[in-house]
């Protein structure tokens, strides 16, 4: 597991700082001009997620948002890793859901919004050298009756 860790702030500390200067010519929180006023925001359920430029391996999950005693939890399954994800210092305020996981010693901050009552987007923010930001995306995932 800790190889595994290693690898992924590895391919972070490369890719991300490409990717973020590509992206963004400057730091900003994506879609802080998406209104939400109107969206029903309700982040409990199952989720697919989307990281497009996160390392190969890690670009989708699934991610269940849960509440236990008035408390949100946060579980991210990256498949094709066999690699789960706990969410820490997990909030849901204002129609915002952000949590945040730990890899070795950098902290991961993963913030979402509600542009659509099923669809939430955000950023991905970690820091290694310097502040990144990578895009995320997820998708409520229906049940299938």
């Amino acid at each position: 597991m800790k190889t595994l860790t290693r690898f992924i702030l590895l391919v972070l500390l490369i890719a991300v700082p490409a990717v973020s200067s590509t992206l963004y010519g400057q730091t900003t929180t994506a879609n802080t001009a998406t209104e939400t006023k109107n969206v029903k925001a309700n982040p409990i359920g199952k989720w697919k997620v989307e990281i497009p430029y996160a390392p190969d391996g890690f670009q989708t999950s699934k991610m269940t948002v849960a509440k236990v005693d008035d408390r949100y939890t946060v579980e991210i399954n990256f498949e094709e890793m066999a690699f789960v994800i706990q969410g820490e210092k997990v909030t849901f305020i204002d129609k915002v859901l952000k949590f945040t996981f730990w890899v070795e010693d950098t902290e991961v901050v993963i913030t979402l919004k509600f542009p659509e009552e099923d669809k939430m987007e955000g950023v991905v923010d970690v820091v290694i050298e310097q502040a990144q930001q990578l895009p995320i995306t997820a998708t409520r995932i229906k049940d299938q009756k």
